[in-house]
């Protein structure tokens, strides 16, 4: 059986002492953190730093799931989006609303040719997460950290940023007893369901 997490850079540990450039904490590390909640429950950590559920998506179906697995959803922010490779791109660039002035316009843009409110933006999120409830081979766990997504979608559990209770060296992503106090509540979830 393998656990496998996606999510943002709150999934990847961004921001945790093994996972910051030294030199731009701005940056994560090259590897996810080896303090953050995939790592502490044994998940294989496919989140990616500014990642959106676009690309969480993409990647759980490029996943080659055996029956026996199981699939740990951490839905970012909805008001992200990726742009996946193509005949044009040869990797994945995400868009939000952290990036340069040149990403910002292709965000805007991208942002206008697929939406034109923020209920789409949602809307394609509940789209995100049902598309995986029912595609994947395997038992799968849906949890958010967007408070504006777990109000529309009614997830079982809390929003993972109810459990925030430090914060990592970045002062912006969660710190370590956060991700543990993550990591115990998925823990008991995976064992009970």
């Amino acid at each position: 059986m393998t656990i496998v997490a996606f999510g943002c850079s709150q999934t990847y540990g961004h921001g945790l002492p093994d996972c910051i450039d030294p030199n731009d904490d701005s940056r994560a590390a090259p590897l996810p953190s080896r303090l953050a909640w995939p790592a502490l429950i044994e998940a294989t950590n496919l989140a990616q730093p500014g990642g959106s559920n676009k690309l969480c998506v993409y990647r759980a179906l490029q996943f080659e799931w055996k029956p026996n697995d199981i699939a740990v959803f951490a839905w970012t922010f909805t008001d992200r989006s990726t742009l996946l490779p193509d005949k044009r791109r040869e990797k994945v660039t995400n868009l939000g609303t952290w990036q340069s002035p040149d990403k910002k316009v292709k965000a805007w843009r991208q942002f206008v040719a697929t939406a034109n409110n923020k209920d789409n933006f949602i809307w394609d999120n509940v789209l995100y997460v049902d598309y995986m409830k029912l595609r994947l081979p395997c038992k799968s766990f849906h949890f958010t950290i967007d408070k504006d997504l777990i109000e529309v979608y009614k997830f079982d559990g809390p929003c993972l940023h109810d459990f925030k209770v430090d914060n990592a060296l970045d002062g912006m992503h969660y710190g370590e007893r956060t991700h543990f106090a993550i990591a115990d509540y998925i823990s008991k979830t995976i064992a009970s369901g």
